[in-house]
């Protein structure tokens, strides 16, 4: 019997424990939310002691974790270890260092990395819109800053087709995506991340440099357009297959405009704009708007049709009569990325974006 009241004993403090651990790491969440921080756009590795609590990170920011008054933090600040250019047309992303955790996002070809974390064969990395994951070793080439800086100076160029099979001689090498990068060598020779050898027709690309520094919409829904029926993927943003993030990401790159990850990031970008003054190009979310939580985004077209990756890319209609309307679901909030928005916010563009042009 007093065996049995020592266990009880012990897992009842445990529990306690645990429960006040998780209450610690809620409430510094919620400063950090408040100080408009999001821990997937940063490294942030918490550990709690009885003693302290022990935040590891990349972002200086965290720092204002110190004045929590309810238990001890201590903020290690975490400096990259590497730069990489991800070396697969599309690179998985997940949340963890193993195959079987889940795909939270994926970055494309010849795209710079930072590295901050490695594990085995997996390496922690930021990605140029600044999200957090783990990619294995076969989707990056690490660089060091000699030949990042290397690769900022050379003549790059940026992949134009939805798909396409890239060969040198009579041997495929790789598949290509829109929005893939690689450097030229030659005329039409070309060069992937690890120095693989391509040829490419001049259909194929534009000069890195000629992508715009203004949103162009004609481009944008044409991309868009182009995408119809391809598959929804969880965690997807390629033009193989898209999340609703991912696709209006995807769609967005055809300007050049680096989006934020997930739908509620996405809704943090722009100005907000009155569902009744909607245009081309718009950002509609969807989601609990009491809650004031996002859970979807589509990119609107014209004529009360938009478009959005849910179960396949497709049309559907804000009209209540059409027979493609979306009645399952509540909007809360219309976005436009302005041009004042890009100039404000240099981390935007791929053109002036500091990852892939060297700034003054």
């Amino acid at each position: 019997m007093i065996r049995l009241f020592c266990i009880f004993t012990f897992l009842l403090l445990n529990h306690l424990s645990l429960a006040a651990q998780s209450s610690h790491k809620s409430r510094l969440n919620s400063i950090l939310k408040s100080n408009g921080l999001d821990t997937r756009e940063f490294v942030y590795q918490y550990l709690e002691t009885d003693s302290e609590i022990h935040i590891q990170t990349s972002n200086p920011k965290v720092k204002i974790l110190t004045q929590y008054n309810q238990k001890p933090v201590r903020v290690e600040l975490m400096k990259a270890i590497s730069w990489a250019l991800v070396n697969l047309s599309v690179a998985n992303i997940r949340t963890a260092p193993k195959h079987s955790a889940e795909l939270s996002t994926q970055s494309l070809l010849g795209h710079p990395l930072k590295v901050y974390e490695k594990k085995k064969d997996w390496y922690l990395v930021q990605t140029s819109n600044q999200y957090i994951g783990w990619v294995d070793k076969y989707g990056l080439q690490l660089v060091n800053q000699s030949e990042y800086n290397q690769w900022l100076e050379s003549e790059r160029v940026y992949i134009t087709k939805s798909q396409l099979s890239a060969w040198n001689s009579d041997q495929p090498i790789t598949d290509l995506v829109f929005g893939n990068i690689v450097v030229r060598k030659k005329n039409n020779l070309f060069l992937l991340p690890d120095n693989r050898q391509i040829t490419l027709n001049r259909s194929e690309y534009i000069p890195l440099e000629n992508l715009p520094k203004t949103i162009d919409l004609a481009k944008i829904k044409q991309l868009a357009t182009n995408q119809l029926g391809k598959p929804y993927l969880w965690g997807g943003t390629s033009t193989k297959g898209l999340d609703c993030s991912g696709f209006s990401s995807v769609s967005f790159l055809a300007s050049g405009i680096l989006l934020r990850r997930d739908a509620s990031l996405q809704v943090l970008e722009g100005i907000e704009i009155s569902p009744s003054n909607i245009q081309l190009g718009d950002l509609i979310f969807w989601g609990n708007k009491q809650r004031a939580k996002v859970s979807h985004v589509g990119i609107y077209l014209d004529s009360n049709q938009f478009i959005h990756s849910s179960g396949r890319v497709r049309l559907s209609s804000l009209e209540t009569t059409d027979s493609n309307y979306e009645s399952n679901r509540e909007m809360t909030n219309v976005r436009r990325i302005t041009n004042e928005y890009l100039d404000n916010n240099k981390w935007t563009m791929i053109r002036t974006h500091p990852w892939y042009f060297k700034t003054n």
